[in-house]
């Protein structure tokens, strides 16, 4: 499920400019044997630095066949991304974030 997550939100990644999206592996984080087993995918989001959203076990919100396009909605129900047509010329940060590698 965490694979599947990363690739859409690679997806929503090149759709949402202006919002930076970062992944990290969950044995990198130490985070313990039974999370991974139970919790896996979570999604946070800061803002400011920030928590504004701890979506823990992701797949029980989203199902086990979900698509870009509900995580897209999921997030946008919390409003934790930018209404569509935004303007995308507006200044963003493109620093990499301190997780960003090849992490899953």
């Amino acid at each position: 499920m965490c694979l599947i997550l990363e690739k859409y939100i690679q997806v929503l990644a090149q759709e949402y400019r202006t919002v930076k999206f970062c992944k990290i592996k969950a044995s990198d984080a130490k985070v313990s044997e039974e999370f991974i087993e139970t919790a896996l995918p979570v999604l946070l989001a800061y803002k400011n630095n920030e928590i504004i959203g701890n979506f823990v076990q992701l797949s029980t919100a989203l199902g086990d066949d979900f698509f870009a396009t509900d995580v897209e909605i999921f997030l946008q129900s919390y409003g934790l991304l930018p209404e569509k047509g935004a303007d995308l010329s507006a200044d963003s940060d493109d620093a990499p974030c301190e997780a960003d590698s090849d992490h899953e």
